[in-house]
């Protein structure tokens, strides 16, 4: 009976006009519920919120991602939105908010040996003091908006050879100390990048990213 009425649900989403990737991805999904609700000879008509539980714990098991789940659990919570208008059951056991799974913190996503590559030679087609806040960027972490209001003040220099930026607007307006290796700090220095002591030691780079440059 399970089995049929995921077929007559599927055949309700091509009705109203679903597309072909949403009904293939609804029975992929639907099809791991059907499969554990007929391995554990659960009755899908009386499923209970602590059943639901199980099933969602049972997609973790299995290695599968957290958005995979959430995808599932809501294609699950639309088929039984399905069965209560169909009458088959009297309420909907999915509850989507007590049972999501939270998405873990994507790890950042670094340039390859070879994009460094292109990305440095790109660096000397641009004005050098654009590259220099490319180079900061890179080299501190800093934002766009942080590494534009660098003055030469800023720029504090430390017994050991190394170099703390403070930075004037961090975000939630906090001034952060930003530690770096001499590279960037040196070039903010050089002869023409500055245009006085108390000067924009990088001029500002927020508007040369607006112009479409990585």
């Amino acid at each position: 009976m399970l089995r049929q009425q995921v077929k007559n649900y599927l055949i309700e989403l091509k009705m109203i006009g679903s597309s072909a990737h949403t009904l293939s991805n609804y029975g992929f999904h639907l099809d791991k519920f059907v499969s554990y609700i007929e391995r554990e000879t659960l009755d899908f008509t009386t499923l209970t919120l602590k059943q639901v539980k199980l099933f969602r714990n049972h997609l973790v098991e299995q290695g599968l991602k957290p958005a995979t789940i959430n995808a599932v659990l809501a294609a699950l919570k639309s088929f039984y939105d399905f069965l209560v208008d169909e009458r088959v059951v009297r309420g909907n056991p999915i509850i989507t908010r007590r049972l999501r799974v939270k998405d873990g913190q994507s790890l950042p996503h670094f340039m390859t040996p070879e994009e460094l590559e292109k990305f440095y030679q790109w660096l000397n087609t641009i004005p050098p003091h654009m590259a220099l806040g490319y180079r900061t960027m890179l080299a501190t972490g800093m934002r766009v908006s942080e590494v534009s209001s660098v003055t030469p003040n800023d720029i504090i220099v430390l017994d050991n050879g190394g170099y703390v930026f403070r930075v004037r607007h961090g975000k939630g307006d906090k001034e952060p100390a930003i530690t770096s290796n001499g590279g960037p700090a040196n070039a903010a220095w050089q002869p023409g990048l500055t245009s006085t002591p108390t000067g924009a030691a990088i001029p500002p780079v927020r508007s040369y990213c607006k112009k479409g440059y990585p």
